[in-house]
């Protein structure tokens, strides 16, 4: 089957985001204070769900087609799981032989643990529970429905809340993957345009730091409900919004630009992962030589500098280090390139 590169361009920019993302709070403001920034606000208003919703389109196929779902959900587990403990122990090997921190659970199960590349354990989730709905056939919405409830019950602890977040933009782009979206939204994109963007507009106006995953988490209280349910919906338009426009103006790109995005694309795994670690270094070296970028004129155009020559620098460390079979599996879940 060959491949979408208008998907690998969608992903390409959406992982570029998250690198401008993790810019914005670690370079312009050295990690406080950065919720009010209209550009951090713009991005996290839906890179991440979009992002979840790609991995759903693109997982349809497989989920699908698995004979044995289980041998299935095994083989994506095993290849995901890998990367995660084998970035575990080396972090925390690092820490603790020339950082001298002393290791405990509570710090390899927490945030700096485990829980730091949580896109891969929501990707195990969500494959996990999508797959075993399928099984269900005509019923698999009903069983989905009653799944996602048990998750909004479950605790905020760990990266849960951040599945309860972002579960129903994976099963969107799953059920989306059913459709010709190109014909359907032929002759409709020059109406659909103007309505997104007036509606993304507002949608970013409404959005306060309350809005925010990190902030308000999914607790189902009732002053919490009005603002999840915002959540879900700025995210479903900004999404919406984001792909179209993408989609239209895709050949005013510059060429470099565009190959180097969908190359990012293509290992997006590799951006991801690396990236995490990049902006440690980052942060470090801005608390201890620079200090927060005060000027507004630059903020914007540091960040999308940082943030896309990071995106590079973990391309590129990500392609090298996945160069052989053993490193690629273990830190990647790949084989090699």
């Amino acid at each position: 089957m060959p491949r979408n590169d208008f998907l690998d361009l969608l992903k390409g920019s959406l992982i570029t985001l998250v690198c401008i993302g993790h810019a914005i709070q670690y370079v312009i403001h050295a990690d406080k204070g950065f919720f009010p920034d209209p550009f951090f606000k713009a991005i996290y208003m839906f890179h991440m769900p979009l992002f979840v919703a790609v991995a759903g389109y693109l997982s349809h196929r497989g989920i699908t087609a698995a004979q044995s779902k289980f041998q299935y959900v095994l083989r994506r587990s095993t290849a995901l799981i890998l990367p995660i403990v084998s970035w575990t122990v080396i972090e925390h090997s690092y820490r603790y032989f020339f950082l001298n921190q002393p290791l405990s659970l509570s710090v390899i199960f927490g945030y700096t643990g485990l829980d730091r590349l949580w896109f891969l354990w929501i990707l195990i989730e969500s494959i996990a529970v999508t797959a075993v709905a399928v099984m269900f056939g005509r019923y698999q919405l009903l069983v989905l429905m009653l799944f996602f409830a048990a998750m909004l019950l479950l605790p905020d602890k760990s990266h849960l809340y951040l599945l309860k977040y972002v579960f129903p933009f994976f099963v969107i782009g799953f059920y989306t993957a059913q459709f010709d979206l190109t014909g359907m939204l032929a002759g409709r994109i020059r109406f659909l345009l103007p309505v997104l963007a007036l509606a993304s507009v507002l949608s970013f106006l409404v959005w306060n730091e309350r809005t925010y995953i990190y902030v308000s988490m999914m607790s189902l209280t009732g002053g919490n409900l009005a603002t999840i349910c915002f959540r879900w919906l700025a995210g479903i338009i900004v999404s919406a919004f984001f792909v179209l426009l993408l989609w239209t103006g895709r050949a005013f790109i510059p060429e470099l630009i565009r190959k180097n995005l969908e190359h990012a694309g293509r290992g997006s795994i590799y951006v991801y992962i690396i990236q995490s670690y990049v902006f440690i270094v980052l942060l470090f070296i801005v608390e201890r030589y620079f200090g927060p970028v005060t000027n507004r004129l630059l903020s914007v155009p540091v960040a999308i500098g940082v943030g896309y020559a990071a995106m590079l620098f973990s391309l590129f460390a990500g392609e090298l280090l996945a160069g052989k079979r053993v490193p690629a599996r273990l830190l990647f879940g790949r084989s090699s390139v």
